[in-house]
């Protein structure tokens, strides 16, 4: 009887646990995906506001347009439905119109100066840094790994600082004695 009500009680841990990634982690990765979505429109905007590139550019309207796809559809991306439309691309998708499409826009891109190209790019840039971010961390199979890698940065992030402090504490007399001493016991 008390082993059943262990195994009923880890369930309901892990069902509350999936519950909590599943449902509010989620929501709250999605919102932070078409954040940084918003932001890198903004950011182009901006850029367009500033007459860093033309309102008119059609790489300009090219790029916001794709941009707003991604915020609309970003409720339906997982990890699973990217691989298999990356999978089956060929096999689902119309591959000429897909060419015209990306011929087109890399033409328009083109077309541009120098400094317009680097608004676009770098807009393009970050909204499929955020994608592939919000990818990494709602897959369940990917979260363990994301997280304990994030984990890995921070302490070594703070043993870098740690010995960056010492660094600066451990005078260079002392500094010079200890590599000498380390010189004499590696010959």
């Amino acid at each position: 009887m008390n082993s059943i009500l262990v195994v009923v009680a880890n369930l309901l841990v892990i069902g509350a646990l999936l519950w909590l990634f599943d449902v509010l982690y989620r929501a709250y990765r999605l919102d932070l995906l078409r954040f940084h979505i918003f932001r890198a429109r903004d950011d182009l905007f901006l850029a367009a506001e500033r007459g860093e590139i033309a309102f008119e550019d059609r790489a300009y309207g090219m790029t916001r347009q794709m941009l707003n796809g991604m915020i609309r559809y970003a409720h339906v991306l997982g990890l699973w439905r990217a691989v298999a439309l990356i999978l089956f691309q060929r096999r689902t998708a119309d591959i000429k119109e897909l060419e015209r499409f990306w011929a087109s826009y890399g033409e328009a891109i083109k077309a541009l100066p120098l400094h317009s190209r680097k608004q676009v790019m770098r807009a393009m840039a970050e909204a499929h840094v955020a994608i592939l971010s919000y990818l990494c961390h709602t897959s369940l199979l990917l979260f363990p790994f994301v997280f304990v890698g994030k984990w890995m940065i921070r302490l070594a992030s703070r043993v870098s600082g740690f010995a960056r402090i010492a660094r600066k504490a451990i005078p260079a007399q002392a500094k010079q004695i200890f590599d000498h001493q380390a010189y004499e016991i590696g010959a």
